[in-house]
């Protein structure tokens, strides 16, 4: 799980000093999070594939964004404390290959892994220390995919709330990455 964290981190950090030196900057509200009952993800990739990617994400009155920067709109932290969760979800583009990788590496290292359909979309999750996965959104570029992927830990390991997986399975949880609207342009 670190390993591919730290992989993650790493494409993100790459791909946030490539927008930075080639001057790429928002100069419209496409990010605008004022929308009732969501966040919208965007993913500026027009320097590799000429495409923009969104992602509007549901959210319901107990979910508050803590963290969601116009630097970074691709990447939203959400809290619920009734419910007792954090949710991080990050809109990226990989590599058909490196998608293929992770969910290998995922499939091998850790005892529970599930292929399996958000919405009409595929993806897996797996639990190591909360529940992680991938929603694969876009396959249609030949060398790239779109994918969300999201990882759900607990707020407070003490709450008497304190199963992963059944905050996992909750209909709040579900109705996020089941709903999950995406688009993409050129």
């Amino acid at each position: 799980m670190k390993k591919y964290i730290s992989i993650t981190l790493i494409i993100t950090i790459l791909l946030v000093g490539i927008l930075s030196l080639t001057g790429c900057e928002n100069t419209n509200n496409d990010n605008d999070t004022s929308k009732s009952g969501g966040v919208d993800l965007k993913l500026d990739f027009k320097h590799v594939n000429d495409k923009i990617y969104y992602a509007h994400i549901n959210t319901t009155a107990d979910d508050k964004v803590t963290e969601f920067d116009e630097e970074e709109p691709y990447y939203v932290r959400i809290e619920n404390e009734k419910d007792n969760y954090v949710l991080e979800l990050t809109l990226d583009s990989e590599a058909k290959d490196e998608y293929e990788q992770l969910k290998t590496s995922t499939k091998e290292e850790n005892e529970i892994y599930e292929e399996t359909k958000f919405g009409k979309y595929n993806g897996y999750y797996s639990n190591n220390n909360g529940i992680y996965g991938y929603i694969l959104l876009d396959t249609t570029d030949s060398t790239f995919c779109s994918t969300l992927m999201f990882c759900i830990e607990l707020l407070d390991n003490t709450s008497e709330n304190n199963d992963i997986q059944t905050i996992f399975n909750s209909s709040k949880i579900q109705n996020i990455l089941n709903n999950v609207e995406y688009n993409s342009k050129n």
